[in-house]
């Protein structure tokens, strides 16, 4: 019995929505470390608790501008 490799060419769209969906579990994870900071870390970074909560209670496609060229 002999095995064979079986390699399938993506298309070209396939890597931009792999690297979307790759920008989006990124953003949900920020938003989740910026809303679990400390508050002495928070003051450090110069944002308040309720900036914080308001951006991690953001939809995932609420998105930096640069995103949506």
């Amino acid at each position: 019995m002999t095995s064979t490799t079986r390699t399938c060419a993506l298309p070209a769209a396939r890597p931009s929505l792999w690297r979307r969906v790759m920008q989006f579990i990124g953003l949900a994870r920020q938003r989740r470390d910026l809303r679990d900071l400390e508050p002495h870390l928070l003051d450090d970074i110069g944002v308040t608790r309720q900036d914080a909560l308001r951006e991690a209670e953001k939809p995932l496609w609420d998105v930096p501008r640069h995103w949506r060229r």
